[in-house]
């Protein structure tokens, strides 16, 4: 993944929302409704709404600001956020979901990989044939990439990626996952894409958390 990227002037950012922009946000309001009855009883037995990704994939939610080059519906930061706001009305967890998924998932994907890259997994994360997910938390080093345990190795054909990762968003529900380690030699620290039915990639669900229990 490269590090070039080109930051918009958020000051001169458009707050209007257009009709188009309007009729999107109300398709995301008609399926928030339909999954509200749902998202309780998730809520209560401590599970992931299991309707979630097909109904929001059928208005392409999963694809939201995504560029339509990748299959994507191509909408603006905005509507996107806008689209979360009424999202998050209808719990924590629901929004959570995008903002793994989206947020710093595909977007990640989208401003920093390169092309091969965004067209080899893009496009099924935004139908929801693959579900993203954003490994940077470890156990002892927390958020702060500085003090990150994991490491990596080039092995020529392949990196060999080696360490543990915590509280991950989706962990245990994605197909790919970015994440974070450090050179084994330089300490340099790198973005991989892990494909997470790679040999040696383990996950474990934490139950019972407060606030955000699925």
């Amino acid at each position: 993944m490269n590090n070039v990227h080109e930051y918009s002037n958020l000051s001169c950012m458009n707050f209007d929302i257009t009709k188009k922009q309007e009729d999107f946000i109300s398709k995301v309001d008609s399926v928030c409704k339909s999954l509200r009855s749902i998202e309780e009883e998730c809520y209560i037995e401590d599970r992931l709404n299991e309707k979630l990704v097909p109904e929001f994939s059928k208005i392409g939610m999963l694809g939201c600001p995504i560029s339509k080059k990748y299959g994507g519906l191509g909408f603006d930061i905005l509507t996107y956020c806008k689209s979360l706001e009424r999202i998050g009305e209808e719990g924590n967890s629901m929004r959570t979901f995008f903002s793994v998924h989206t947020s710093i998932g595909q977007m990640v994907l989208q401003g920093w990989a390169d092309e091969d890259q965004k067209k080899r997994y893009l496009p099924e994360t935004t139908i929801g044939k693959s579900i993203m997910a954003f490994a940077l938390t470890e156990p002892e080093a927390g958020s702060d990439p500085s003090s990150m345990n994991s490491r990596y190795e080039d092995k020529g054909e392949y990196y060999l990626l080696t360490g543990k990762k915590h509280w991950i968003g989706n962990g245990t529900i994605a197909d790919i996952v970015t994440t974070y380690a450090k050179d084994r030699t330089t300490g340099k620290i790198s973005a991989f894409i892990v494909d997470m039915n790679s040999s040696g990639v383990t996950k474990n669900e934490i139950k019972n958390k407060m606030g955000l229990l699925t």
